[in-house]
């Protein structure tokens, strides 16, 4: 039987500044496809949103963004980055574009480790 070694590359993590300032680290949850596919998943669901949109609406939006969130970063990271504080919806939904545009770089940065 042949054994092969392999030397994974350390899972991405993610600094990110709280509603208090202070920083945060949190290690992603998913792989780069299902970070994608969940925030472009919400992106087309909520893309409409805007004044008119009926407050039940914004709440599932809110809701759903905030599991999302969690998915990414792990169990109660947006209670932990709101400091338990409640966020609006452009703030949740800002908060997910940040980490996914920065998930994606660190993705990117692993597999331009894997050219060296």
């Amino acid at each position: 039987m042949r054994k092969i070694d392999f030397q994974y590359q350390p899972t991405p993590a993610l600094e990110i500044m709280d509603r208090n300032g202070d920083y945060r680290t949190f290690e992603l949850q998913v792989s780069d496809a299902d970070l994608f596919d969940r925030a472009l998943e919400l992106a087309a669901k909520y893309r409409t949103l805007s004044r008119a949109t009926p407050p039940r609406t914004v709440l599932k939006a809110l809701k759903e963004c905030t599991a999302v969130v969690d998915g990414i970063l792990g169990e109660g990271a947006m209670v932990k980055l709101s400091c338990g504080k409640p966020l609006c919806i452009a703030d949740a939904l800002n908060l997910m574009a940040v980490i996914t545009r920065e998930g994606a770089a660190g993705y990117a940065e692993r597999l331009g480790a894997y050219d060296e």
